[in-house]
């Protein structure tokens, strides 16, 4: 039988000694508890047998945890709650989880866990005058702009919500409530049921009873793993957010997500990671395989999760940190030069908008996007937000994706000062984009080249664009694939007389396709060959001859009358 010591610095926990005898590995702790720096220390007697559980049969706290601890800051004044119910949102929570993240991170706790928890929100509340300076920092932020009165009153508000709070917990801490662990999820809902008089109540108790489970777990690794392997058991159809709550919290702290990513090249690969993280499909970090085991297996759960869209929350604090991430100031690559420096942002960029698709960056993404161009440009104020933009319009390898990240700012809460400088640099696109090849440059293959203009007639046409400026767009593109066809003789090359009919006559109807050619002059250029052959004389009879199987002109002519059905002729 062996007795581990771990000791817990920094807010994490780790093995420190090994001993024989719980004698001497609980000797062993009390005499590290007094080192500096000590928060607690613990000793687990290992568990015998494949499920065995570890036991702790001894823990301390140490000198650590009385040594001040500093408020957090935010960077954007919180939305403002007008009742007791509103601090338990997801906006105040991250709000919360900034201003208390050192105190988190030193106590091994989460803002959920200490709302729900009278013992913990009592003891935070003691703590170095951390929740008055919270409140003022807040009030403070809420009132901007008004008088010194209006702080104060704010501040008496929230003091007041805060104290419902704990009088709520300390209420529901009588509540008889099972373990998560031991009925499962499932089961708790019932029991908190019976219990709850409403379902605004039931909701409650189901988060005091994941409070009070997590709260015995010392790693924010292990509550995430919990939380999610709870949610495992529950059929997909039901509601969870009260767990999608406890994830996103443990998720507030950095240096989790820093082991969920593992060794990463660089700042730019390690955004592309979350990037891939949020999509659900994060490529797990190389190492120790016995070191990664545990963390990867976790990151796999958190991917499966929110592939599955069963955690918004968790998306929405992994998101706020990309941006955050985004507008810090540190380089997307380690001893790099300004060009190579450019590239990796061009990459960034790329990745945020998608040649094709739905545009899922947040606005407050796209702001994070321009604030670092304008610090790559050496330009502040609302004249460097401009150049930025612009200059992150021009960035991306394909033109189409300039013009989508212009449509996607536009259509955002960022236009409003923004709106004459999106103008102006789609004006700019218009003008570039002289030829329909330029549009898609990578090919000269004519089938792809107007399908990409015409991808981008379609989402232009579908964008949130003042009319005026869709019209400007969509006409242009028209223009762009109409003289595509004519200049390029594009007809003459697919109705070439050596092909036998069927194929010409197949071809020329795909180019009527919605997908092929969107509404306009160049569709109209194409019709009247399609139609001048379905006039022609025994047409069905000729556009098959060259066949000889009966059932492979059967099917020929089937195909080809579908095509035709789908590109508008009767």
């Amino acid at each position: 039988m062996a007795y581990e010591v771990h000791v817990s610095r920094n807010g994490r926990w780790q093995i420190e000694g090994v001993a024989a005898s719980e004698v001497d590995a609980t000797s062993d702790a009390r005499r590290r508890v007094s080192q500096t720096g000590v928060e607690g220390v613990r000793v687990v007697k290992e568990a015998r047998g494949k499920f065995g559980e570890p036991e702790i049969v001894f823990e301390q706290k140490g000198r650590g945890v009385s040594e001040n601890v500093t408020l957090g800051t935010v960077d954007s004044t919180p939305q403002k709650c007008k009742k007791p119910a509103d601090l338990y949102g997801n906006n105040a929570r991250q709000t919360m989880g900034k201003l208390f993240k050192n105190y988190a991170a030193k106590m091994n706790v989460t803002v959920s866990e200490v709302l729900y928890n009278p013992r913990e929100l009592k003891r935070v509340m003691e703590k170095d005058n951390l929740v008055t300076s919270a409140v003022s920092k807040v009030a403070s932020l809420q009132s901007a702009g008004e008088s010194p009165q209006a702080a104060k009153a704010r501040r008496d508000e929230l003091f007041g919500m805060l104290d419902q709070v704990l009088a709520k917990a300390n209420a529901a801490e009588k509540v008889d409530l099972p373990s998560i662990s031991k009925v499962g999820f499932a089961e708790l809902e019932k029991a908190v049921a019976s219990k709850a008089p409403n379902a605004e109540d039931a909701e409650y108790l189901k988060r005091v009873a994941i409070s009070r489970e997590l709260i015995d777990e010392r790693s924010f690794l292990g509550k995430l793993d919990n939380a999610m392997k709870w949610m495992e058991g529950v059929d997909p159809a039901m509601a969870v957010g009260a767990l999608d709550e406890f994830i996103a919290d443990a998720l507030n702290d950095a240096t989790l997500v820093q082991d969920l990513l593992g060794p990463r090249e660089n700042l730019l690969a390690a955004i592309l990671a979350m990037l891939d993280l949020l999509d659900g499909q994060m490529a797990l970090a190389k190492g120790n395989e016995e070191q990664r085991k545990e963390i990867n297996a976790t990151t796999e759960r958190l991917n499966k999760l929110i592939a599955a869209a069963r955690l918004p929350c968790a998306v929405d604090v992994l998101t706020d940190r990309i941006r955050g991430i985004i507008n810090s100031r540190n380089p997307l690559v380690r001893d790099g030069t300004p060009e190579k420096e450019k590239d990796a942002f061009r990459q960034l960029v790329e990745r945020l908008i998608p040649g094709e698709g739905p545009i899922r960056a947040s606005a407050e993404l796209f702001d994070a996007l321009i604030e670092r161009g304008a610090r790559m440009l050496n330009m502040g104020g609302a004249t460097g937000r401009a150049e930025a933009l612009a200059f992150i319009s021009k960035l991306p390898t394909d033109p189409p994706r300039g013009l989508r990240f212009l449509m996607a700012v536009y259509e955002s809460s960022l236009r409003p000062p923004l709106e004459a400088k999106i103008v102006e640099a789609i004006d700019g696109w218009i003008t570039s984009m002289a030829a329909a090849g330029a549009v898609h440059p990578s090919t000269k293959n004519p089938a792809f080249v107007m399908k990409a203009v015409t991808n981008l007639f379609y989402q232009v046409r579908d964008a949130g664009l003042a009319d005026e400026l869709k019209k400007k767009l969509t006409e242009h593109l028209d223009t762009l694939l109409y003289k595509y066809v004519v200049e390029a003789k594009i007809l003459e090359r697919v109705d070439d007389p050596n092909r036998p009919l069927r194929m010409r006559a197949r071809m020329l109807v795909s180019m009527c396709l919605p997908d092929m050619l969107p509404p306009g002059r160049a569709v109209e250029a194409a019709r009247p060959r399609v139609v001048a052959y379905l006039r022609q004389p025994n047409f069905t009879t000729e556009v098959v001859a060259d066949l000889t199987d009966p059932a492979e002109k059967e099917k020929t002519l089937r195909d080809l009358f579908d095509v035709m059905k789908k590109a508008g002729f009767r």
